[in-house]
């Protein structure tokens, strides 16, 4: 099925950039300047909701259709490419955290935008669970609306051990269990569901076109 590779493809980015955000968290000293300056992980946090927000409202309008499989890895890639070339070597991502003052209205507003996104992607599978398993589109749309409330709380943290900072991840350790439950352990250690469940639905389209 064309989603979970989609899904699949865009987790696998998503990791690659979280492990730079774990290294640049404020106090590492993997990366020079992120001991006493958090504004590169905040920034590396963004690229990931970002690429994380696009792909589950994509993901959506993939069920039942065949698009080619080839290109996912690609476009991901060339987003990883250009995102970490913004910030490391070009330097003109916007702001997302100044020391003493917090969060910057650019990093307000793209949680916002990002929390919304999440929700209407919510949505869309739920529109769509006539065509795909309802576990799976219930998974997906749990994972979808978690991701959105861990987002709002990423906004009114003032510093980056704060508790609604902590709460949010902590809601991210669960979402990240639903989406194993959905990906994993439904869609590939039990794929004899799917498979059934094509078949019954193909029986059932021959009946009603004869």
């Amino acid at each position: 099925n064309a989603i979970y590779v989609f899904i699949g493809s865009a987790f696998l980015v998503s990791a690659l950039i979280s492990i730079l955000h774990a290294l640049a968290y404020k106090g590492m000293t993997v990366f020079e300047g992120t001991v006493t300056n958090a504004n590169l992980g905040t920034q590396l946090w963004l690229a990931n909701q970002y690429i994380l927000a696009v792909s589950f409202v994509i993901a959506p309008f993939l069920i039942g259709r065949n698009p080619r499989r080839s290109i996912f890895m690609p476009l991901f890639g060339a987003y990883l490419i250009l995102i970490l070339l913004s910030i490391f070597w070009w330097k003109n991502f916007p702001v997302a955290y100044v020391e003493g003052s917090g969060l910057t209205k650019f990093k307000d507003y793209s949680e916002y935008i990002v929390a919304i996104a999440f929700l209407f992607s919510a949505y869309l599978f739920l529109q769509k669970r006539k065509s795909l398993d309802s576990k799976v589109i219930g998974l997906f749309a749990l994972v979808a609306f978690l991701f959105s409330t861990s987002t709002v709380l990423f906004t009114f943290y003032v510093g980056v051990y704060g508790f609604f900072n902590l709460a949010g991840h902590l809601i991210r350790v669960a979402t990240f269990y639903a989406i194993y439950l959905g990906v994993v352990e439904l869609g590939w250690m039990k794929p004899y569901e799917f498979l059934y469940r094509n078949f019954k639905q193909g029986e059932a389209n021959i009946w009603t076109t004869e």
